[in-house]
């Protein structure tokens, strides 16, 4: 009498491996979709927060909104002294011109840079 195979312990076994190497690879997938939505937001939030700033320059340049230096912020663009995200705030003036430099960065990695110059209005 020969005795059946059953294929069944085989299939399950092989079944368990698929489905355990598919959630290896969507949780990594998931990990780095909310890794890159964080620094997404956080990007967003920092335009924000330099144009707003720039904006404030642009009405009134003779009023501080930010000293000259580096600001550490968080994610929300919150200040934070261990904040990864750098406010780099540079201002010059001439006889006639005024500038400002907005540089948002990460550790090393420039996110943002604007700089704009104006004209100084004339006494009269």
């Amino acid at each position: 009498m020969k005795r059946k195979r059953n294929p069944a312990l085989i299939e399950l076994m092989l079944v368990i491996v698929f489905f355990s190497l598919a959630s290896l690879i969507l949780l990594q997938m998931f990990a780095k979709a909310f890794t890159l939505s964080k620094q997404n937001i956080a990007l967003a939030n920092g335009q924000i927060l330099l144009e707003d700033l720039m904006n404030q320059w642009m009405a009134d340049p003779a009023t501080p909104v930010a000293q000259d230096g580096v600001y550490r912020f968080n994610e929300e663009m919150n200040l934070d002294p261990d904040g990864r995200y750098l406010l780099c705030v540079e201002r010059s003036e001439t006889e006639t011109l005024a500038s400002i430099t907005l540089t948002l960065q990460e550790q090393e990695t420039t996110l943002i840079d604007f700089h704009t110059t104006i004209g100084k209005e004339e006494s009269k």
